[in-house]
């Protein structure tokens, strides 16, 4: 019962980053852009065909796109073996895996039908100015930070533990 928990929130991450880009793409022309908060927030409609941060987006569907679909898909399996091999009831680490899971398939299945990933989240101020991102990378490195988080957690009550 426990784990259903956690596949649906896979479900609605993986919903709302489709979602969420499927309106971008109906309400913001191609590499338009609608100011949300002057000077520090903006809606954009990009498309990336490369890895985190743009790189190597340069490249059409050639032998890098396969490549970094390839790894992406590994990735994926690999973190969805550890998600059905951790307990149901470890909370933290569970909703880490479930933000993973969930933004990946978000970002895979943009890759596969789109050829490319829809960014749209455009953070900045004054001449700095963040990657372009979307939502399955906002829960992707959110569960990696709880991840780390947890581990980092874990091991000193592991210490403390051995020490007492």
């Amino acid at each position: 019962m426990k784990r259903l928990v956690w596949i649906s929130v896979i479900a609605n991450v993986f919903f709302l980053d489709i979602f969420s880009k499927l309106l971008v793409k109906r309400y913001v022309p191609f590499y338009g852009e609608k100011e949300i908060i002057p000077n520090f927030f903006s809606i954009t409609n990009i498309v990336n065909r490369g890895t985190v941060f743009g790189f190597f987006s340069t490249h059409e569907r050639g032998f890098l796109y396969f490549i970094f679909l390839a790894l992406s898909i590994f990735a994926f399996i690999l973190i969805l073996y550890v998600f059905f091999k951790t307990s149901p009831n470890e909370i933290i680490a569970n909703l880490s895996f479930s933000f993973i899971i969930g933004g990946a398939l978000g970002n895979i299945f943009d890759r596969i039908v789109n050829g490319g990933v829809t960014d749209f989240i455009d953070i900045y101020y004054g001449s700095f100015r963040w990657p372009t991102f979307n939502l399955a990378d906002f829960f992707i490195t959110i569960g990696a930070i709880l991840i780390i988080g947890e581990m980092i957690l874990h091991r000193k009550r592991r210490v403390c533990s051995l020490s007492s």
